[in-house]
């Protein structure tokens, strides 16, 4: 008899906020960046966050955003460039406008879930 494991589509879409937040905890338990080096020091810095949904609706970059503000003030500045029903494509055609004309000191990218919607026709490779 052949196993399989399948998981209902909620858990399989929020399985890449799941391993997001893991990476970012990790991040935060690790030496500290420059980007957070910098802040305290007073300097000004820009986060851009770079996604589909998940990322501009997902509730996660407000967390960070309150969180920066909290403790680095006007300082840290974060800006959510994502956009929803989006897939990386999208992304590359449109990197410039919504996250380098920021001038971005630190940049979260969060894309893939959609590329495997068939209508984008996303290849593999491409993704």
């Amino acid at each position: 008899m052949k196993h399989t494991l399948s998981m209902p589509v909620s858990a399989r879409l929020l399985l890449p906020v799941f391993l997001l937040v893991c990476c970012v905890l990790q991040a935060a338990a690790a030496d500290k960046t420059v980007f957070i080096r910098d802040l305290e020091k007073g300097k000004a810095r820009t986060l851009v966050t770079y996604g589909t949904s998940l990322t501009e609706t997902g509730g996660w970059v407000d967390m960070i955003r309150a969180k920066l503000a909290e403790k680095y003030g006007d300082n840290a500045r974060v800006i959510n460039g994502a956009k929803s029903a989006m897939w990386s494509g999208w992304g590359v055609d449109n990197l410039d406008e919504r996250v380098l004309s920021h001038d971005p000191d630190l940049v979260i990218l969060e894309f893939a879930v959609n590329d495997a919607f068939l209508e984008y026709n996303t290849d593999v490779a491409k993704s």
